[in-house]
């Protein structure tokens, strides 16, 4: 038997989220690990690194060929990662960060894919791989909304409780008016769909 079976593992370095706190980006507060505004944040960062796998599966595509309707799409789809992490930076930085040319942006895209690529029925079986992967990350879009406004809500609850009690809350999730972030929150589910139905029908 090998003598270094039976020793006893030294404690790792300890770290100051060992202690059940995390600082996320530049943000001066540490909050507990068990904030609702984590699975958000967790949420974001799934829904980009889909939606980076799908760029990848885009761009390698049409690597070989031209197609101004596949450009078009990386291009949009890479600005949508951006808004993306503009919402996280506006939520840890208490100031908005996000401008209304995305709102803008967001919301025309959302008009002209509806407009262009109507679901004449909910596409349940796709036979393209890029479109497939965009009805994952549809979903997941609906998700990462969902636990925006989960998020909020835990925060106001927890922010009321605390002033309750007299004492100052750790971290304040939103300080401004979030109807831009709501929005495009919601219009990015209906932009994955309909561009999942134009990869079905309309690409090569």
């Amino acid at each position: 038997m090998n003598k270094n079976n039976n020793q006893i593992l030294k404690p790792a370095r300890p770290h100051l989220g060992d202690k059940g706190t995390t600082q996320i980006n530049k943000s001066p507060n540490r909050i507990s690990k068990s904030r609702a505004i984590l699975e958000f944040y967790g949420q974001v960062d799934k829904v980009n690194a889909l939606l980076n796998i799908i760029i990848n599966k885009a761009s390698k595509k049409y690597s070989n060929k031209k197609s101004a309707r596949a450009e078009k799409f990386i291009e949009n789809l890479s600005l949508i990662i951006k808004i993306n992490s503009s919402i996280i930076a506006s939520i840890f930085c208490g100031e908005l960060r996000i401008t209304y040319e995305n709102l803008e942006f967001i919301e025309k895209l959302a008009y002209e894919l509806e407009t262009n690529y109507k679901a004449t029925d909910f596409i349940w079986l796709y036979t393209n791989e890029i479109a497939s992967y965009l009805n994952l990350v549809r979903a997941e879009a609906r998700l990462m909304e969902h636990l925006y406004y989960k998020s909020v809500q835990s925060n106001t609850n927890e922010n009321n409780a605390k002033n309750t009690d007299r004492k100052k809350a750790d971290v304040t999730i939103v300080t401004f008016d979030d109807k831009v972030i709501r929005t495009i929150l919601n219009r990015e589910s209906t932009i994955l769909f309909h561009y999942a139905i134009m990869w079905e029908q309309f690409m090569d």
